[in-house]
């Protein structure tokens, strides 16, 4: 396919998933300036995949010409697919930089990517045919033609031991992985992510505020309030939930309390996927672990028919804990 089709693609998918999308995860009431989304590729090289044309630092009487302009990198963005998850990730940013219009403060910090993470997720379930427990592609599959790319497609987040969800910043990028991941799930407690936005967004700060009280006013611990936990309520059941998704029927999940996704269906995604790394019942083993903030480590130990099992953890922070979940 030439650039100038895969553009013209791209174009098609944006259009029909692109102001639902928005709606969904920012505002219910998004209309795109002067009624059309006006989108410029450029075939830059280098640079990062799309940029917006409002920021932070703008004051609210320098919003001008009502026009978006999202720019793609010809490196980065292949398929028409990954373009129009980049142009609904960048469009999602430039609707909550509008609060700005407001004298607010816009989603700050790591939320703000994972609010933009969001935005494709939801366009790619509606690409499959749904916003709801739609069947996931297993996790190494072609996704299907004209499906809005996402990086929520598995379950559980890449590496999350040393991907801290607060970091937006190379190489880990875990605002985009682990961050919107404890996003989604925090939204299904309340409704949807347009609401969890609505209720942060409510109470932000003025756009000139200093950095520490606009990063408390969309932080984890405020992200949880809202949806009526803790932080570690809330970090601790989105673990679970990524970990263990759809291993057991909703009927045993539901007794056991075991928190489970509502987004997608991941019954194409084993446990040996989501925990590569297995503890052997046969030997004894030591695994030392460090772990990031918000992060956590998983590991699946394999039933042996007449072996039991001792665990002994040592040196572990107050702020960690160790479970023990059995899956069968």
């Amino acid at each position: 396919m030439s650039r100038a089709a895969m553009y013209q693609k791209a174009a098609e998918i944006t259009d029909e998933y692109l102001l639902p999308s928005i709606r969904a995860t920012v505002d219910p009431q998004a209309t795109l300036p002067r009624g059309r989304l006006i989108t410029i590729l450029h075939t830059l090289q280098g640079s990062v995949a799309g940029s917006t044309s409002i920021r932070e630092y703008m004051s609210p009487v320098r919003w001008s010409s009502g026009i978006y302009a999202v720019r793609l990198d010809i490196q980065k963005v292949s398929t028409a697919e990954q373009a129009s998850a980049t142009i609904i990730h960048e469009v999602a940013h430039l609707v909550d930089n509008t609060l700005i219009l407001q004298g607010k403060t816009s989603a700050y910090g790591w939320i703000s990517e994972a609010l933009a993470v969001n935005a494709e997720d939801y366009a790619a379930r509606l690409s499959l045919g749904g916003t709801a427990k739609v069947v996931a592609p297993g996790p190494k599959a072609p996704l299907p033609p004209n499906t809005v790319a996402t990086h929520l497609r598995s379950s559980a987040t890449p590496n999350p031991s040393e991907t801290s969800p607060y970091s937006i910043k190379t190489p880990w990028y875990g605002a985009y992985e682990r961050g919107a991941r404890i996003l989604r799930y925090a939204a299904e407690k309340v409704g949807g992510v347009a609401e969890v936005y609505r209720r942060l967004a409510a109470t932000a700060p003025a756009w000139n505020a200093p950095d520490e009280e606009r990063l408390a006013a969309w932080g984890i611990d405020r992200l949880a309030e809202v949806v009526g936990m803790t932080a570690e309520q809330l970090l601790t059941e989105s673990m679970l939930a990524e970990v263990t998704d759809d291993l057991v029927s909703e009927q045993d999940a539901a007794r056991h309390g075991l928190p489970q996704l509502e987004a997608w269906r991941h019954v194409n995604e084993p446990l040996a996927d989501r925990a590569p790394i297995p503890l052997d019942r046969t030997v004894t083993q030591a695994r030392p672990a460090q772990i990031v903030g918000g992060g956590y480590i998983a590991w699946r130990i394999p039933g042996l028919r007449g072996h039991g099992l001792s665990l002994k953890a040592d040196g572990i922070p107050a702020q960690h804990e160790v479970r023990l979940t059995r899956l069968r």
